[in-house]
């Protein structure tokens, strides 16, 4: 079978999660890679990465990575799905480092990224 790559767009808020973690569920069972890429930074946000992490079942593997994906997802553990929650935060995350190259620096990361998805097509 052909890998698949899914794309969930919506509104902040719309369910875009869950959906997802459905999705994952179907096509991965428990072989499920959970990419986090939020950052506590209050405590709303805290509560609410508290809240995914409890919904989440306790077999899959998470990956806590707010800027570097592409290079975190290279020397992951492979898994027969992989959810990135969330790209949104992963690019707002890198373009708010305060890094003067933030633009330079989210092009390679979407590089590595892509080099990564491509990698996993082969294998």
């Amino acid at each position: 079978m052909d890998k698949q790559f899914t794309l969930i767009l919506g509104g902040a808020r719309s369910g875009k999660s869950n959906f997802a973690e459905a999705l994952a569920r179907k096509r991965g069972g428990t072989d499920v890679l959970f990419v986090a890429t939020a950052q506590a930074g209050d405590e709303e946000m805290s509560a609410r990465i508290d809240r995914h992490r409890a919904s989440r079942p306790s077999e899959w593997r998470t990956l806590e990575t707010p800027h570097d994906l592409g290079r975190a997802l290279q020397v992951a553990p492979s898994a027969r799905a992989v959810l990135i929650d969330c790209a949104t935060l992963w690019v707002s995350n890198v373009l708010l480092a305060d890094e003067p190259t933030a633009t330079d620096t989210l092009t390679r990361q979407v590089d590595e990224l892509l080099k990564w998805y491509h990698s996993a097509q082969s294998d």
